[in-house]
């Protein structure tokens, strides 16, 4: 999926045991990326990620400049696991353009 400057953006991530059966981890974080360098790294304990149902988590994040942005989802414990992804986000009017 691409997204343009202003984009809301929501991350997902399941954590599972054995690749088998949606389980919570002991902690949950999310460390974003965005195209100039600048890491955030998110968490549940601090209430900044949503846990939608067992072992699924959710962030929006806003796509505030152009380029590609990473992010990690990282669980410890009972489900521990890293999964990491990246997306494109065009200026604005580069979106305008056929």
């Amino acid at each position: 999926m691409a997204y343009v400057v202003g984009d809301p953006v929501v991350l997902t991530n399941t954590f599972t045991v054995a690749g088998v059966g949606a389980t919570d981890p002991t902690t949950v974080s999310l460390a974003v990326t965005d195209p100039a360098g600048t890491t955030t790294t998110y968490t549940y304990a601090l209430a900044q990620i949503t846990r939608t149902s067992a072992g699924l988590y959710t962030k929006t994040i806003s796509a505030t400049s152009a380029g590609v942005w990473r992010y990690a989802w990282t669980g410890t414990g009972t489900a521990a696991d890293v999964a990491d992804d990246a997306f494109p986000v065009w200026p604005v009017d580069a979106a305008n353009q056929t």
